[in-house]
């Protein structure tokens, strides 16, 4: 048996990140208008809510979280197609014409699919765990109020942290905190293990338009510690290529105020006045395209980086 072919994990993240750089007017074709539309619906969002008849019987948190899972699983739907064009562009495919692009179809479809479904197998075990916690804690009735207020596994799992709730009452047994913490760094580990083993899986169906685990994995077998060494020179290289644009952002917003507070000042009267607030303007709109930028930058980096990993463990392994 042959062991597993390395990769080199420094060229692998060098590259990721410099295509994302090289490639910001493609960005900008790929996601300017699922990204307008986003913001449109996201700010909208609460508008509609609160208009809407269907949310009149249900209490109004029920009513925000049900919100913010649509506009999650709408957004995913509209930036599916330049997610998917991005690593059909990585493998080969021609770039899009046009100054904007947007196409769903079967392979955008099962693109969708393969990201709730990671994202459902990741969420598995912290559920599972936060599930055994509550049945140690609720039946050993470790966690009772002093008023007698009854406590249940219904109000367990309201709490927005439930595990700090559960713990919250100082008569828990230290061999129940001990199960806790080890079960908890279990899940951790394995978190971290999953998504580095997963990690080429979403990038893979929208190259292959198949959903195939077990290829994922077998791709990314006897490379774990590789893969994380590559995912930390990465982003650590994405995190020095934003401090200068934001430090840049920075100095715009600063400018633009200081323009502000002049206009302000003289009264907004005369002929400088009249440049200090278009300069500000000016200014303004660089800021709000670097910002856009940066978080077109981001998202690409998401999918840029799992993509040319796949592509590089391909062919390395020479698995079709």
């Amino acid at each position: 048996m042959t062991a597993p072919q390395q990769f080199d994990v420094i060229k692998l993240a060098s590259q990721s990140a410099s295509f994302c750089v090289k490639n910001m007017l493609l960005l900008y074709r790929l996601f300017w208008l699922p990204g307008l539309a986003f913001l449109v619906l996201f700010f909208s969002g609460p508008f509609l809510l609160a208009k809407s008849e269907i949310f009149l019987n249900i209490s109004s948190q029920t009513a925000q979280a049900y919100l913010h899972i649509g506009i999650q699983l709408i957004g995913l739907m509209l930036f599916a197609p330049g997610m998917v064009r991005l690593c059909m562009i990585l493998a080969g495919e021609a770039l899009p014409t046009g100054l904007a692009y947007f196409r769903f179809g079967g392979r955008e479809g099962r693109y969708v699919l393969a990201v709730l479904l990671w994202f459902s197998l990741l969420a598995a075990p912290v559920l599972l765990v936060k599930l055994i916690i509550g049945i140690l804690v609720v039946s050993a009735k470790m966690v009772a109020s002093d008023s007698g207020i009854f406590y249940s596994m219904a109000e367990y799992f309201r709490q927005q942290d439930s595990i700090a709730y559960a713990f919250a009452d100082t008569r828990i047994h230290p061999l129940i905190g001990g199960i806790v913490i080890i079960m908890m760094g279990l899940a951790t580990l394995f978190l971290f293990w999953f998504m580095l083993r997963s990690l080429v899986f979403i990038p893979m169906t929208a190259i292959e338009n198949r959903i195939d685990f077990k290829k994922a994995f077998m791709l990314t077998k006897g490379n774990v510690w590789g893969l994380l060494f590559s995912v930390y020179i990465f982003h650590f290289s994405i995190a020095l290529f934003m401090l200068l644009p934001m430090l840049g952002i920075g100095i715009l917003i600063f400018s633009a105020s200081g323009l502000v507070g002049v206009v302000s000042v003289s009264g907004g009267a005369g002929i400088f006045s009249i440049l200090a607030v278009i300069m500000a303007a000016i200014i303004g709109f660089a800021a709000l395209v670097l910002v856009i930028g940066l978080v077109l930058f981001y998202i690409a980096a998401i999918i840029v980086f799992p993509a040319n990993t796949y592509i590089a463990l391909s062919k390395e392994k020479n698995i079709i």
